[in-house]
């Protein structure tokens, strides 16, 4: 009997990309949710795609042996979520949830990793006085909690600047940040996120030197690295431009790199579901 497995937002690109895996025969892929809701919708009802995708699979008269995802939120999130309520292998929701979080990521990074993490605060964009929320000098970056794809992120370099980027996030950040505030509303947020939501912003100190991203897994509590790829920017660092393999760090600290990324998912309680961290050092010539 073939196994059976649902594919969020399922694409022909997609389609033809599971199809390659090994023994795909014994395999059959069908769609969760249409291309159209999960990836080109204008707004995401978090709440009524949960329903809509949980109905669909309840009514699958198969055993379902697991939910593959390629997509940013809100697939992201659904993909734990429903793997939860169907008992199949995936990270928690909580601990997708702390990722997905900018500040609440940012607060398990510190606590994890305080030596790797660049210094951050939250900002309430529909705040009387925004600025006085400020706790960090320009230039800065400044982001929605919840959006990706670079999606109403600002470089700011002066308060005007960023009096003009929050008028631009005050109309448009509801896009993710309402359907996130539905996702969260099914976990406790701890008391040190607060009142920052998906409808805050935050802030937090440009980076400098070389990038890179861990590309791994967690699987039953065994943490594995594919690989190092570099993220290459343009001159000025501030555009990424493409990804390079294999890395140009050194074997010692791509090892150390590792480890940081081991400590962090472990801290998080990420396991079960392949994972990504993203790092920036400098890379120093020796003689």
């Amino acid at each position: 009997m073939p196994k059976h497995f649902f594919v969020l937002g399922l694409d022909p690109l997609r389609q033809a990309y599971v199809e390659c895996v090994r023994n795909a025969e014994e395999y059959r892929f069908h769609p969760l949710l249409d291309f159209e809701e999960v990836v080109l919708a204008d707004t995401y009802p978090y709440d009524e795609l949960l329903h809509k995708a949980e109905r669909q699979l309840r009514e699958f008269p198969e055993p379902i042996a697991g939910i593959l995802g390629h997509w940013d939120f809100p697939t992201s999130v659904l993909l734990a979520h429903l793997g939860e309520k169907f008992g199949l292998r995936s990270a928690t929701l909580r601990a997708v949830l702390k990722c997905e979080h900018k500040y609440w990521s940012r607060l398990e990074q510190q606590a994890a990793l305080p030596g790797w993490t660049p210094v951050f605060c939250a900002i309430n964009p529909f705040a009387e006085s925004p600025r006085e929320q400020l706790t960090i000098d320009y230039p800065l970056w400044l982001k929605p909690i919840k959006a990706h794809s670079s999606f109403l992120g600002f470089r700011i370099e002066n308060d005007g600047e960023f009096l003009r980027a929050l008028e631009a996030i005050r109309g448009e950040i509801r896009r993710y940040g309402d359907a996130f505030n539905q996702a969260l509303a099914h976990t406790d947020v701890p008391a040190k996120v607060g009142e920052v939501d998906g409808n805050w912003c935050i802030a937090e100190e440009i980076i400098s030197g070389k990038q890179c991203g861990i590309e791994g897994s967690m699987l039953d509590g065994k943490y594995r690295v594919h690989g190092i790829v570099d993220t290459v920017k343009d001159s000025r660092n501030w555009s990424f431009t493409r990804y390079e393999y294999p890395s140009v760090w050194p074997r010692q600290a791509q090892q150390k790199i590792c480890d940081a990324g081991e400590k962090l998912l472990r801290h998080i309680g990420f396991d079960n579901s392949p994972s990504e961290s993203s790092f920036s050092g400098t890379i120093r010539k020796t003689p």
